[in-house]
């Protein structure tokens, strides 16, 4: 499993769980991997617990089809919905989409073609669905290995829904299928 950790104030990493001792983490550091909610200190992460406390021991090894195989972790939808970074599978953008063109269909019936106030409350209304949506768009691309702004490109969209994300993990977090094989 791969970390990130807090050295005078800056973020470095991603460095193996076996070399955190070897770069200077003590158990006061704060540290970081994909899928902890927050920056904990190193003694405090209980995967970690046996690099500081010696009687612990090593964590429990995971029988699998090969010793060389990581158990697969994949990714629940939505979890991370308003954030730009990391990556989503296709169905979930897909599903996304649906539901963003559901939702302003909605929206259109409910305050129609009137001007004024109403037009107001559609893009109060409206405004938040465009952020989803464009993070959505954004951590698709991420999962294709591209930048964010590829989904203004027109008719990306149609590859972001159909196309393959890149399999294991690429430049913008671990694969969402759960396919990281270290």
């Amino acid at each position: 499993m791969k970390y990130y950790y807090m050295k005078d104030g800056q973020e470095v990493g991603p460095v193996e769980e076996s070399e955190l001792i070897s770069v200077g983490v003590t158990r006061e550091t704060l540290v970081w991997r994909y899928e902890m909610p927050m920056w904990s200190k190193a003694g405090e992460v209980s995967e970690l617990a046996y690099l500081f406390n010696p009687e612990y021991g090593r964590p429990p090894i995971i029988e699998t089809a090969s010793q060389e195989q990581q158990p697969v972790v994949k990714q629940r939808m939505f979890r991370r919905a308003f954030l730009f970074s990391g990556r989503i599978r296709a169905l979930e953008y897909a599903l996304s989409y649906i539901f963003y063109i559901a939702y302003c269909f909605l929206l259109g019936i409910i305050f129609g073609p009137d001007e004024g106030l109403s037009n107001v409350l559609y893009d109060i209304l409206w405004f938040p669905a465009l952020i989803w949506i464009l993070s959505q768009g954004t951590m698709r691309c991420h999962d294709r290995g591209h930048s964010g702004w590829y989904q203004i490109i027109p008719f990306y969209w149609l590859w972001m829904i159909f196309g393959d994300g890149d399999a294991f993990e690429n430049e913008y977090g671990p694969d969402p299928k759960g396919r990281d094989i270290e």
